[in-house]
Parts: structure tokens; sequence; C-alpha cells
């Protein structure tokens, strides 16, 4: 059974899902409404842009094509991070950018290579999704456990300086507010992976 082709109609009728959470927040009065048409603006000229660039990608399918494709979206995570936490650019992204690259490419590289035992580890029918696959999850996770971290250190800012003032290291300061901030953003995805199956694929 082949893929089943979107008709204008069809399109326009998942646009109109948004009316639902726009006419929520505007009868809750927060002032979010231009954000999400702004985001649904974005989404679908990236959509675009990116389906078209896709089809060459996977047309082409060259192993430095597809690996560049992938450092693309880690980048673009790596920016959409740390402004989702309301950080400055300049002093975190490059710190951040590491992590997301072994991150990402490890269980890639052994989901393609290990599970799927593909010869060409940078095949694009399987890089590119699976790539996007766990970037998503990465994305989620990474924003609720930054953000987590610098609010909990906020909210015991004085406890915190006194940990530190009565000879604790700054390792053992943080221990606590990391183990808060981990739990947080591995919670989400410890309950997607007890609903698989039923709730979701």
């Amino acid at each position: 059974m082949g893929a089943v082709d979107v008709s204008t109609v069809g399109l326009v009728m998942a646009y109109l899902l948004l009316l639902v959470p726009i006419g929520i927040l505007l009868w809750l009065r927060l002032p979010l409404v231009g954000r999400v048409v702004l985001a649904a603006l974005r989404m679908s000229v990236q959509l675009l842009l990116v389906g078209l660039y896709l089809q060459v990608v996977f047309e082409l399918d060259s192993p430095w094509l597809n690996g560049l494709w992938v450092l693309v979206m880690i980048g673009v995570a790596d920016v959409s991070i740390i402004r989702g936490c309301g950080l400055r650019l300049r002093v975190f992204a490059l710190p951040l950018a590491p992590a997301l690259l072994l991150g990402t490419l490890v269980p890639m590289l052994w989901f393609v290579g290990g599970v799927l035992m593909r010869p060409n580890l940078l095949e694009a029918q399987y890089v590119i999704p699976v790539g996007g696959m766990i970037l998503g999850n990465c994305l989620r996770a990474n924003i609720v456990g930054i953000r987590s971290f610098y609010q909990a250190i906020r909210r015991d800012e004085k406890v915190f300086q006194l940990v530190l003032a009565q000879g604790a290291t700054l390792q053992e300061a943080i221990r606590p507010y990391l183990s808060e901030s981990f739990h947080a953003a591995v919670s989400p995805t410890i309950s997607t992976m007890m609903t698989i199956g039923l709730v979701s694929l």
C-alpha cells in the first residue's frame, strides 16, 4: 500500500486544527497567539524547503551530504535548546554542541550499523529519520533539564551560596540540582517508553 498524498483541502483542514489552541489561548488571555501563528508559519516554510532539499539528498544518497545534513540538524537543535531555555547563545552554544554531537551520533550509528546492520552507516534512508528522532527527544529533554537546573538554583540561591561558603566544591554544591534536573529531563521519556505500543509507536 503506497503513501497517501495530502490534498490542498486536507492541508487546510490540518491547519484549521490550530484554531482550537488559539481559541483556548484567547479565552485564557495568554499572550501567546502571535508566537503560535509565527511558529506555524516557520514550520510550514521549513517543511517546504526541507522537503525539497531531502528529495535531492535521498536521490544522491551521498555519505558526505548525509553527514553534513545531520550536522546541520544538530546545529539547529543546539540553537533551539539554548533559546528555549532563555540562555545566552554566545555562552552556551559551543559547550552544548559536543554533547549533542556525541549524544546523537553514538546511538544513531549504533542503531544503523549494529541493529539494522546496514553496510553504509550514513545511508540517507536510515540516518536522517533516525537522527531526527534522536535529536527530537534530545531537544525536549535538554530544554526541560537545563531549564529545571537553572530555575532550581535561582529558587535556592541563598542555600546554594551558603553551601559554597561552608567549603563545598562547585561540583558538590550543584549535585542536588543536577539530580533534580536529570530526573525532570528523563521522566517524560520514561513515561513514553512505558506506553509504547498502547499510546505511542
